[in-house]
């Protein structure tokens, strides 16, 4: 399977479109933290035009994806199924909301039904390598996916989040298994962490496809 590769300029013309009629959900200078839950009809979109944020699943509060403006965020959601996530703002970000309708109004007052189509593929596919990904056959591999993932991350995202806290909030592996994958690893030469943080990856026996 292909790395996949986000549609940026897809994502960013469609967004870019839409700000207009929606609104501005985080003011907040400082927005670190901060969770937004999600309402059951949900009947709007959330646009991530600066940042990034953490998806949370409810029940047990695993991260099960970290995405990075631009993004939308709600096209995966059916009506007919239960809320189970939440969204957890990152340093400032910069979140909106639309209503559906106005939202897919605006798609075909102009006419970004390709670039639509594109962002749902994508968003079908992003949830199906993340799942690939994960579920894996041994500890090891897991964890090497994760890493490997992470790897990818902006910079500025990778110096403030240790690799074990990364892992640990992305699985339901022990902190202790993590650790012992990791000593492994760093003994190996496959990575290089300091100070808990990942600099460097520089070989590892499987890779993220997301």
């Amino acid at each position: 399977m292909k790395k996949l590769v986000k549609p940026i300029n897809s994502f960013k013309k469609v967004v870019d479109a839409l700000l207009p009629y929606s609104e501005l959900i985080t003011a907040d200078l400082s927005t670190q933290g901060k969770v937004i839950k999600i309402e059951s009809e949900f009947a709007k979109f959330f646009l991530l035009e600066q940042g990034y944020i953490n998806m949370r699943r409810i029940n047990d509060n695993l991260i099960i994806a970290t995405l990075f403006s631009p993004y939308i965020i709600g096209l995966s959601f059916y009506s007919g199924a239960e809320t189970y996530y939440s969204i957890e703002l990152g340093e400032s970000c910069k979140l909106y909301q639309i209503p559906r309708v106005n939202a897919l109004n605006a798609i075909k007052k102009y006419d970004l039904y390709r670039e639509w189509m594109r962002i749902i593929s994508y968003k079908i596919s992003f949830l199906y390598a993340r799942d690939i990904s994960l579920f894996r056959h041994c500890n090891r591999e897991v964890v090497c996916s994760l890493l490997s993932r992470l790897m990818t991350l902006p910079t500025e995202f990778r110096e403030n989040i240790t690799a074990i806290k990364y892992i640990e909030q992305r699985c339901t592996l022990s902190r202790s298994c993590i650790q012992r994958v990791l000593l492994s690893l760093k003994k190996e030469g496959c990575i290089e962490i300091i100070d808990g943080y990942l600099t460097k990856v520089l070989v590892l026996p499987i890779e993220s496809y997301y």
